[in-house]
């Protein structure tokens, strides 16, 4: 232990810390798998009428936000600021005098560690609780009508609830009405709540 290292000092709980921790701990890696393996589940698809105007806007294949865009703005911009931070204002007085330049650059060490696990901390729970809630609710697109097209030769089949098997608001039919051909899109319709983009701001 170096000697300007007295226990229970900063300085020692930086050396320490970053001799026990790493951006690859395991419950964060573990929840960061979860939340991916998640998207692979069967989501729930909540039954829904085709005369709906609030899914029957025309689909956008190309997001306005991509997806580049989110990770950029959610994760890489606050890492980048986390980085400078550390680099120009860290330990801003809280070493003792005589610590030397390594030790200066434990602590920043130390506090750069600290701060990128809990982006990728709050970045992984927030990833497993909005795909969670979006396979768990199946609340359809804007655009769900236009990605499902419809089998309306057959809607008495797919009928799930309502006033009678016609096409009216109060029908409700199953999301096996739907001739889509593309699958990963079809299940996307249904993953409207809670907005990925949202959830990530």
């Amino acid at each position: 232990m170096s000697p300007t290292c007295s226990t229970g000092s900063s300085l020692c709980k930086s050396t320490k810390f970053l001799n026990e921790g790493s951006l690859l701990t395991s419950p964060r890696r573990l929840i960061a798998v979860v939340a991916g393996a998640i998207t692979y589940i069967k989501p729930n698809r909540r039954p829904f009428s085709l005369v709906d105007p609030q899914i029957s806007f025309p689909y956008v294949a190309k997001e306005k936000v991509s997806v580049g865009t989110l990770f950029g703005v959610a994760l890489a911009a606050p890492a980048i600021l986390i980085v400078l931070i550390v680099l120009l204002v860290v330990p801003s007085g809280r070493l003792p005098k005589q610590a030397s330049k390594s030790q200066l650059w434990t602590r920043k060490l130390w506090e750069w560690n600290a701060s990128w696990l809990g982006l990728a901390l709050s970045f992984a729970v927030t990833a497993l609780l909005t795909n969670g809630l979006k396979l768990l609710l199946g609340k359809p697109r804007p655009d769900m009508l236009a990605i499902c097209n419809p089998d309306l030769a057959n809607v008495a089949a797919h009928v799930l609830g309502g006033v009678n098997d016609r096409i009216s608001e109060g029908t409700l039919v199953s999301w096996t009405i739907c001739k889509a051909s593309n699958a990963k899109t079809l299940k996307d319709a249904f993953q409207a709540f809670p907005s990925g983009h949202a959830s990530c701001r």
